[in-house]
């Protein structure tokens, strides 16, 4: 929106437009840029997980149940580290069988 506008008021400064639409675009231009930053600071301190990727909340959610793993590998739920060895272990093993 913003760069549809800031071409729009060098369009019109460049075609020698009538001031009004000068005007009109920057204010559009304005009030666009104010309403971007009112809605980015109102999620920094409201939510700020709001602004994170996706996969950022995947992994915290994973994280607070409590689970372990990775893409690859995928999630064990969080145990002992003997026995999450024990089951990557045997998710290795049952990954080697199915390529074979």
């Amino acid at each position: 929106m913003m760069s549809v506008l800031i071409a729009g008021v060098i369009a019109a400064s460049y075609l020698n437009s009538a001031p009004w639409v000068l005007v009109l675009f920057m204010i559009f231009a304005t009030l666009t840029m104010a309403l971007f930053l009112f809605a980015y600071l109102y999620c920094i301190f409201k939510d700020r997980d709001a602004l994170r990727s996706e996969t950022y909340s995947i992994q915290k959610l994973a994280i607070e149940k409590g689970s372990v793993g990775d893409s690859i590998q995928g999630t064990f739920p969080l145990r002992g580290a003997e026995e999450t060895n024990l089951l990557l272990a045997e998710s290795s093993e049952q990954e080697s069988e199915d390529q074979r």
